[in-house]
Parts: C-alpha cells; sequence; structure tokens
C-alpha cells in the first residue's frame, strides 16, 4: 500500500493536481492509510497496441516490487480462456468421435443379437402380414427410445455438474458468471447418435428382412 501511495502522489504531481484540490474532490471519503481505493483500475484506450499494454503493465509490476501486488489484464485472461475453451471444445470432439466409433460397434453387435433372439417372433410377425418396412421401424423405434432417453439424462446430470464446478471456479477468480449451453455441440451430438444408431439397427435388421418367411420361422438363414 506504500508502494501505491507514492505511484498516487507521483500521478497528481504529474498531472498537476495538488494536494489541497485533491482534499476538496475527496471531501468526505474514509481513506484508510491516505488511500482512496485497495484496487487499482486502468482503462486503456481500445486502440492501443499490445505492445503499448505490455509496456504499461510491466512498468506498473516494476513499480510494486512487494509481493503482495500484482497486475492482471482483462484481455489476456480472455484471450485464455478462449483458448482454454477451444482446446477443450476439441477434446470434447475428439472424445465423442471415438466414443460414437465404440458405441457403433457395440450397438451393432447388441442389436443383432437381439434381432437374432426375437427371430421367430418377428417371423410370425412378418407371416401375420407386417411388412419389411414395419418392421424395421419397431427395431428403430425401440433404440431410439432408449438413445434419447439416454441423452435427456446424460445432458442433463453433464449441465448440472459442469454449472456447479463452474460457479465454484468463478467464485474464487471474483469473475460474472455467464451460463451458455453449447446449443451446436449439443444438436451434432444428438444427430451422430441418430446416425449411429440408424446404421447400426438397419444393418441387422435388413439381413433379416432379405430372407424367406420360412427361413426365418425356423430360423434358418
Amino acid at each position: 500500500m506504500t508502494d501505491y501511495e507514492n505511484f498516487m502522489n507521483d500521478t497528481l504531481r504529474y498531472s498537476g493536481l495538488n494536494a489541497e484540490r485533491l482534499q476538496n474532490k475527496t471531501k468526505g471519503y474514509q481513506f484508510v492509510n491516505n488511500i482512496p481505493k485497495k484496487t487499482l483500475f486502468i482503462k486503456l484506450n481500445p486502440d492501443i497496441s499490445q505492445a503499448q499494454i505490455a509496456f504499461l503493465s510491466n512498468g506498473i509490476r516494476n513499480f510494486f516490487q512487494d509481493q503482495s501486488s500484482y497486475v492482471l489484464i482483462k484481455q489476456q485472461i480472455v484471450d485464455s480462456f478462449n483458448s482454454v475453451t477451444s482446446i477443450f471444445n476439441i477434446f470434447v470432439a475428439v472424445i465423442a468421435a471415438i466414443s460414437l466409433f465404440i458405441a457403433f460397434f457395440l450397438l451393432l453387435v447388441a442389436s443383432t443379437q437381439n434381432v437374432n433372439d426375437a427371430i421367430w417372433e418377428y417371423g410370425v410377425l412378418r407371416s401375420m402380414g407386417m411388412t419389411k418396412a414395419e418392421g424395421l421401424r419397431i427395431y428403430l423405434y425401440e433404440a431410439y427410445i432408449v438413445v434419447i432417453s439416454a441423452a435427456i439424462l446424460g445432458t442433463l446430470v453433464g449441465f448440472l455438474t459442469a454449472a456447479a464446478v463452474a460457479v465454484q471456479f468463478y467464485s474464487f477468480i471474483e469473475l460474472p458468471i455467464e451460463m451458455a449451453f453449447p446449443w451446436v455441440l449439443f444438436i451434432s451430438m444428438m444427430v451422430m447418435s441418430l446416425i449411429t444408431v440408424m446404421l447400426a439397427v438397419c444393418a441387422p435388421v435388413r439381413a433379416v428382412n432379405n430372407r424367406q418367411i420360412a427361413g426365418v420361422l425356423k430360423g434358418q438363414a
């Protein structure tokens, strides 16, 4: 705080504002150690260059030599957060692609086994007049219900967890909290999930639809 007082006095001396005029302007203020504020905010010209910002911030850092003083630049903090957000989005996209790739084969195996287990019932329905398209839609609707339910539950749990972590993090750094739902990422993931389900279900069902109904009832290829 002593360095801050010296810095303020030097600024007043260079600006031509003497102590008497300062007292008149700040009459009624309750200063602590002759200092009006414990935090110094500097608003710069928006057209200033990065080199000038670095020159000014380094000069202020050199002036305040005690370890309790530090200089934060808003633009650098914003750029750092944007960089972290971009890297995090790329990381999420890579993990999502790997997860969907693995989920496709798992779903393909599960759908094939599900069709084979219920092949006799499916053959009975075909013999009763159910068309191939209707049979395909039955398995698609079943898979879509499971996937959409899991996606809604996972999205709610994930968003609430991320919101709790973000609130705690922003409380520590004392920055305003802004909640923004990643609609683009959510919609793209849902579309890829639905396409994955459709591909994984259509393959085994179409393989069964290509068989004769009598062969399906007998469990033959």
